[in-house]
This record gives structure tokens, C-alpha cells and sequence, in this order.
């Protein structure tokens, strides 16, 4: 039995897919084993492409019906055998090392759960071409940085990246499922909810994650300001942080690019127990926010319904946080 499986998720990049698999059969580490998920059933190159390279540590598997990413992903938490699983999309890519130093890594540290490390970034351009961005994803000066609750990021954001996720098996492994309804682009907030903590880092880029032009992810903004306010306000319903505590995440939300109030103010409008963020909230964020609502009248209104539109990802999201901060009181 191989000492980690690899979940391979691919939907119509059969070219990107070539370059997964070889960043995969290209690692150190050899005893791993793959599964190669394949969310059209129509097409036919994964299997074709895996028959033509004959690994035997790879198998397609076909899905009968196009899953989408969520319920793809999940597929990666069901039980299996191996001691440690690692994540791969059909877009990125592995560092030759990764699956090596991300055990070193679990083995140095044996109780960390779950993993994951910086990576590099790439944009693709017109004619296949990708160009390397200068910064990786994360700048952190530690080679190790262990990630306990709660952080700022855990109230509006991620830590936690798909691009290098490394997992290690345990008896629980199916709580890391995350609810159907959970859009695409919020899988790693909504999932990190359910992680042992701390999480590991490892500051060394082993992975790299891509800018591509074209992406199966949601284009569309129905559900973002609901899944937005539904974070906030599942944070604050059962953490009780101190008045600083807060002041300060405000602070950083408001310094930090390309990051909006409005999140807190509908968290502060959907829930009780962020109501104490009100006050918080400066007069040109209230001005911003009432304009914003104005123009985009249907966003307000189903963000106030946002708990009965969106029941199981609520439900998931308290019983998750009630653990979470139950095990760090």
C-alpha cells in the first residue's frame, strides 16, 4: 500500500492536464497512488492519456454525471487507506519535492492534521504562454508557521490554499466535506471551518498555482454577499472577542486591498450577535454601504434572507465554529 494517494481533479484542460500529471510522476517521493477524477463524462482523454502513459499508480476514475468542483472535492475525503492525502488540480502543478518534504514535514510535526505551503504564481497569456509572477502567494519570514484560532483571516478569509493542500489521514476525515450549496470560490473559507487547528505552513513554495484564462468557477456574484455575511456572522455568534480584538481586525480589513466593510455591516443585520460591530462602523462605510444597496436593492434583500436561502451552509458553518472554538476556550 502506497504511503500517500493523490486526488487529481480535471474538467476540460486536457493540455493543463498533461502538466499536472507529469509534476506528479516527476515527484521524488514514488509511493504514492493517484486517483484522477474526471468530471466530464463525455470526454475521453484522461483515460485515453493515462492508458498511453501506463502507470499503474494512476486510475481514472469517470464520473457518471458532471458533479461540479464542490462535490468533486469532496470526493477526496471519503475513506481510504493511505497515511497521508494531497490535492492536485488539473491547472496546477507540483514542485518535484512537494509530496516529500509535505511528509517530512507531518513526521517533524505529528500533530498537525492538515497542511498546506506557499507556492508560485503564474499567469497564463494568448498563445500558451505563462509568465511567473515575481511574489509567491504568501510572505511569511519562518520556514514553519503553525496557524492557531482564531485569526483576522478566519473571520473574512482563508489560510488554508487547494494549490498545496496536504491532509493526514485520521478517523475523521469525512467531517472535512463541506456543504452542496457552498459556491466554488468560497471552498477553502467554508472548509477550513472544519479543521483541526493548528494548521501547518510551510513557508517553502512546493507548488504552483495558475492564473488561467478561462475558469470554471462562478462568474456570477449570486450567493458572494451571502456567503460573505454568512462567515462573518457565524465568527461572531460564537467567538466573543474583546472590544481591541475587534478594533484591530477593522483596522486591517480597512488597510487591506481590495477588501470591503459591507460584509460586517450585513453580518451586523443578520445576526444578533454582531450588533455589537455596529457602532464600529464609520459614517462614509454607512454612506458607501446605503449606495451600494441602492443600486443593487435585490443583493440587500437576499442577503437579510441569506440563513433560509443557504440552510445547510449556515448549519455547517455554527456547528463547525461551536467546535472550533470549543476546543481553544
Amino acid at each position: 500500500m502506497a504511503r500517500c494517494k493523490v486526488y487529481l481533479f480535471t474538467y476540460n484542460r486536457n493540455e493543463l492536464l498533461k502538466r499536472a500529471i507529469e509534476s506528479l510522476i516527476n515527484q521524488t517521493f514514488k509511493d504514492w497512488t493517484c486517483e484522477l477524477h474526471n468530471d466530464n463524462p463525455n470526454d475521453l482523454f484522461p483515460i485515453e492519456y493515462i492508458e498511453k502513459i501506463g502507470d499503474h499508480r494512476i486510475e481514472v476514475v469517470n464520473h457518471a454525471t458532471n458533479l461540479g468542483a464542490v462535490e468533486s472535492f469532496n470526493l477526496m475525503f471519503n475513506p481510504c487507506k493511505e497515511e497521508y492525502i494531497a490535492m492536485l488540480e488539473d491547472d496546477n502543478w507540483f514542485e518535484p519535492t512537494f509530496i516529500e518534504e509535505m511528509v517530512k514535514s507531518m513526521e517533524t510535526f505529528e500533530h498537525i492534521q492538515v497542511a498546506f505551503s506557499n507556492h508560485f504564481l503564474w499567469t497564463e497569456k494568448n498563445n500558451n504562454q505563462w509568465i511567473k509572477l515575481p511574489e509567491l502567494k504568501y510572505s511569511l519570514a519562518n520556514e514553519y508557521n503553525l496557524i492557531n484560532y482564531p485569526q483576522y483571516r478566519h473571520v473574512y478569509h482563508y489560510h488554508f490554499s487547494n494549490c498545496s493542500a496536504f491532509f493526514r489521514n485520521n478517523d475523521f476525515i469525512s467531517n472535512y466535506k463541506i456543504p452542496k450549496q457552498t459556491r466554488g470560490d468560497f471552498m477553502e473559507q467554508v472548509r477550513e471551518k472544519s479543521f483541526p487547528h493548528p494548521i501547518l505552513f510551510v513557508n517553502k513554495p512546493l507548488a504552483n498555482f495558475s492564473f488561467t484564462l478561462e475558469t470554471y468557477r462562478k462568474k456570477s456574484i449570486k450567493g458572494f454577499h451571502e456567503h460573505n455575511s454568512l462567515l462573518v456572522a457565524c465568527f461572531f455568534k460564537h467567538n466573543h472577542t474583546s472590544d481591541d480584538w475587534i478594533n484591530e481586525l477593522l483596522k486591517v480589513v480597512r488597510t487591506e486591498f481590495g477588501l470591503s466593510i459591507n460584509k460586517f455591516i450585513y453580518a451586523a443585520l443578520i445576526e444578533s450577535k454582531c450588533r455589537k460591530l455596529i457602532p464600529k462602523f464609520k459614517i462614509y462605510e454607512w454612506f458607501n454601504f446605503l449606495l451600494y444597496n441602492i443600486k443593487h436593492p435585490f443583493i440587500f434583500f437576499s442577503v437579510l434572507n441569506s440563513k433560509k436561502k443557504y440552510p445547510e451552509l449556515w448549519s455547517y458553518l455554527n456547528v463547525k465554529s461551536q467546535d472550533l472554538v470549543s476546543k481553544f476556550k
